[in-house]
């Protein structure tokens, strides 16, 4: 058995005779008029080199790669075998993205996150052109970095189909491929919807499947963030209800807005920690704190609310511990990641 190697990509070539697998099956994607064929684990699939070769220049590269003519490749159906180190259900989804675009992705269906995940990973093993930028465009819209657009995006998940656990499995692929831009956004909304013990129990179920990927100790850094909002929702985004009078000097009505203002600030402290920290993450129309105030201490309220929310928003990644976490070396940056890819 011979090992070549191209743009750090191993490929096992197979002499005749001898097989990976006591038991190989065929994929559905196998074309009567293909000329290679590719091993994942114990499937084949025969596809078209120039297919390949076209949208890979790793493809191209392997394919180029001259033979002895003496070689004893294993071949099928008169195509050449090439084994590859990925799995199974990556090179199924890859070949569903070269043939079949119009099933994996219509605007009536949302994208499956293990096909996402795939673009992800053999995108940029491979240097498929767009599946990794693409990839990360449909992330970064469903988990954006910034509060405007998070606040636009509040609906459900418009381009990724939404499965149980979706988070946790979105915070490995995140880690798997260094993309930090999308984990406050993940992290936050985890936060949100989960308790500490279903953050322990998600990480936890994904973690056979994707645990050597994590870069950090989780889900301590959610946890940690999590108590950070939550001292930041009373120190800063409502610290207009904490610092004992109205929110604005020309208060059309006292009385009235000092017995509101003292309401909210019962209702926040009968909260639980997880309906607490929505202070962080909803609008001023969504959590309905002017209710009671005059227009002019609603105002002023309004005005000091969203701009510790923008504060807040900013400082997700250090809540949460990014900033100061050091990825691998050989990662490469999002943003050089997008560029190489255009």
């Amino acid at each position: 058995m011979a090992e070549q190697s191209t743009s750090n990509v191993a490929v096992i070539i197979m002499p005749n005779g001898t097989s990976s697998s006591p038991l190989v099956t065929r994929s559905r994607f196998w074309f009567d008029d293909g000329n290679i064929v590719l091993q994942a684990e114990s499937t084949q699939f025969k596809l078209h080199r120039s297919v390949l070769a076209s949208q890979s220049p790793v493809f191209k590269d392997i394919f180029s790669i001259p033979q002895p003519p003496d070689s004893n490749e294993a071949t099928v159906d008169g195509c050449p075998v090439v084994h590859l180190q990925d799995s199974e259900e990556d090179i199924e989804n890859l070949c569903g993205l070269l043939y079949d675009t119009l099933r994996i992705h219509t605007f009536k269906k949302k994208m499956e996150l293990s096909h996402i995940g795939t673009m992800l990973r053999l995108g940029r093993k491979y240097r498929f052109k767009h599946f990794r930028s693409e990839a990360l465009h449909l992330l970064e819209h469903e988990f954006p970095s910034d509060l405007a657009e998070s606040d636009a995006n509040a609906a459900n998940y418009q381009y990724i189909a939404s499965t149980t656990g979706i988070l946790f499995e979105v915070a490995y692929l995140a880690h798997e491929n260094c993309i930090k831009s999308i984990l406050p956004g993940v992290y936050i909304l985890m936060c949100l919807n989960h308790t500490p013990q279903e953050m322990k129990e998600g990480f936890d179920l994904y973690r056979e499947k994707y645990g050597r990927f994590l870069r950090a100790e989780e889900p301590l850094s959610c946890l940690l963030g999590r108590e950070h909002i939550h001292r930041a929702v009373s120190q800063k985004t409502l610290a207009w209800l904490y610092d004992g009078r109205v929110p604005c000097s020309k208060c059309l009505n006292v009385p009235a807005c000092n017995l509101a203002r003292t309401n909210h600030v019962l209702d926040v402290m009968k909260r639980s920690i997880q309906s607490a920290i929505r202070f962080s993450a909803d609008t001023w129309l969504q959590n309905k704190l002017s209710a009671g105030l005059c227009s002019s201490c609603a105002l002023v309220a309004k005005d000091a609310y969203n701009t510790a929310r923008e504060e807040v928003w900013h400082s997700l990644p250090e809540y949460f511990g990014l900033n100061s976490h050091v990825w691998d070396g050989d990662d490469v940056d999002d943003d050089e990641e997008k560029e190489d890819m255009d």
